[in-house]
């Protein structure tokens, strides 16, 4: 029972962050944008728009630090003793569980208080995108083992995102609309949204995949 107890407060360290607090900011950020700012008269116009800008940034930050290990009080000696894919990827699992968790509950009491939305719409609007920034974000962390620079991957990739369509980028190369995260809210007619967005998770759930795969090779190469 000692030893149960002792490795569930293990994992609850692995996994607590302050970046949980990310999905709880944005669901406060969906409330005030809908319910305060704009009155509730529109909360279904632009719902699918924030859901889509507001929680996939929020999951991915939240998600990239489980691709690094902490170096001190023989941590990475311990870890490296696990089967590590398995681990991270229950780690994973149960972390997403939790956020969506938040997040369904969270829009379904807006959606009481504030009428009626394309409730599932919205929440696979998020879905794409949220695994597509979990995985490069992941990625960055295991190649440059920093999670800063998973952090900085994550949060570049909204601004060139708005960069290249200011620049018209999406509507004159052909396939680069597959990657735009903003599919929804600036919808091009060639692609439609939901296309992006089923791209998107695919491509970003192979590529959470194969980063839990390969985590081990990338620890020991950058701490062995």
């Amino acid at each position: 029972m000692t030893s149960r107890w002792m490795r569930i407060r293990y994992e609850w360290t692995v996994l607590k962050s302050p970046n949980l607090g990310l999905v709880p900011l944005a669901l406060l950020l969906l409330g005030l944008t809908h319910g305060v700012l704009e009155l509730a008269s529109r909360w279904d116009r632009h719902f699918i728009e924030n859901m889509e800008s507001f929680f996939p940034l929020a999951i991915a930050l939240t998600t990239v630090p489980l691709g690094i290990i902490d170096r001190e009080a023989g941590v990475l000696e311990h870890e490296m003793t696990l089967p590590l894919a398995a681990i991270t990827g229950w780690r994973l699992a149960i972390l997403w569980t939790v956020l969506w968790a938040e997040i369904l509950i969270g829009v379904a009491i807006l959606d009481k208080l504030w009428g009626p939305v394309p409730f599932w719409a919205g929440v696979f609007a998020a879905l794409g995108p949220a695994l597509w920034l979990s995985a490069l974000g992941l990625w960055a962390t295991l190649i440059f083992p920093r999670v800063a620079f998973g952090y900085l991957v994550i949060l570049a990739l909204p601004v060139t995102d708005l960069i290249l369509r200011v620049l018209g980028a999406f509507n004159a190369i052909p396939g680069l609309q597959l990657i735009d995260l903003f599919a929804y809210r600036w919808n091009i007619p060639a692609v439609p949204w939901p296309w992006v967005k089923t791209v998107m998770g695919v491509v970003g759930l192979v590529g959470l995949t194969m980063a839990i795969r390969w985590r081990r090779r990338w620890v020991e190469r950058a701490f062995l």
